[in-house]
């Protein structure tokens, strides 16, 4: 959709835009990969010290 819209335009003004694209689209991904990231680490440091305080064997079925 980008490229047809792109082929409408002058040659260096329809490249500007498809550069422009991916340039904005890169750095979306980039920024939901870090806030994803920071978010998988935030969640990392509040369960584990939660989960050592678990004692061992402590949801076995057995009686």
């Amino acid at each position: 959709m980008k490229q047809q819209v792109a082929a409408m335009l002058p040659e260096r003004l329809g490249d500007a835009v498809l550069l422009a694209a991916r340039t904005a689209f890169l750095d979306g991904v980039h920024v939901t990969a870090t806030i994803a990231g920071l978010a998988a680490l935030a969640l990392s440091v509040i369960a584990v010290p939660r989960l050592r305080r678990i004692p061992a064997g402590a949801f076995s079925n057995q009686s």
